[in-house]
């Protein structure tokens, strides 16, 4: 392995989470890095050394093991120790994946720098990124890209989920298995959690019960059924995940004052 490498990574495809370029530098006494900026995001994993990173007046320690996120148009400016020698490997990364990746582990530009736990699997992980890169195949392109999702998963490691991570988990879930006849208990299942305790935390966030928030989902896509196309209201009731058009024909006239059928014949 040579001292440093960087190759620039060249595939437009995925928007949502791809590289720009990455690389590593191997033993190299008295490096520095800026002050500068940059316009996405660069990760650089510490592989083995120590150093000062200087940031609005505070000068944080780094160490080996850690990753050091620098920021879209955030100043930043570090020292390696000269005594010892800096290895890194870096990936510059861009997409709204890395944006909602980078919040969810708790990284800010305040707080850029953050522990590896699993740091042998990282390395195996960046060295695939650096290898792949190189390569011209789509196949190993989409390979690379899915390296750097795996890359994230590895470096969440233990992390444990928030309150809110569990209500956005569960509204997702409702929003896409609402038409698979799923329930409350469904919903609290999806994310690991007693239906009692989920409900509380649940409702803290959003107001209403799991069960009202499918409740009001199905409602709002039967109403568009209803009045947007010809489905049979067994049809109807199928597709928001009842399979009991009488029962859905009872939930529908509570829910809005008028059967289903009535409500279709009073829009049109």
């Amino acid at each position: 392995m040579n001292d440093y490498f960087e190759n620039t990574f060249n595939f437009s495809l995925p928007q949502e989470l791809n590289m720009y370029y990455c690389g590593y530098r191997k033993n190299t006494y008295s490096h520095s890095y800026g002050p500068a900026v940059r316009d996405h995001y660069l990760i650089g994993y510490i592989k083995h050394g120590k150093g000062i990173l200087y940031q609005n007046g505070k000068e944080l320690p780094l160490y080996s093991q850690q990753l050091l996120v620098m920021f879209p148009h955030q100043k930043i400016h570090y020292i390696a120790d000269r005594h010892i020698p800096w290895s890194i490997k870096w990936i510059g990364v861009y997409g709204k994946l890395v944006d909602s990746y980078i919040y969810s582990l708790g990284i800010t530009p305040a707080l850029p720098v953050y522990p590896v736990h699993d740091f042998i699997k990282t390395e195996e992980i960046l060295d695939d990124i650096i290898r792949l890169s190189t390569k011209d195949t789509l196949a190993d392109k989409i390979l690379c890209i899915g390296c750097l999702h795996q890359f994230f998963s590895c470096i969440a490691g233990p992390k444990i989920t928030h309150r809110e991570d569990y209500v956005e988990q569960a509204v997702n879930f409702i929003k896409y298995n609402y038409d698979r006849g799923i329930s409350a208990s469904d919903i609290a299942d999806s994310v690991g959690l007693e239906r009692t305790y989920f409900s509380k935390i649940f409702k803290e966030r959003t107001g209403v019960s799991p069960g009202h928030s499918l409740l009001t989902i199905r409602m709002a896509k039967a109403k568009d059924l209803l009045l947007h196309t010809r489905l049979t209201l067994k049809e109807i009731s199928y597709s928001i995940g009842y399979k009991d058009v009488f029962y859905f024909s009872k939930v529908f006239k509570k829910y809005t004052g008028l059967a289903p059928s009535a409500y279709r014949k009073e829009a049109t």
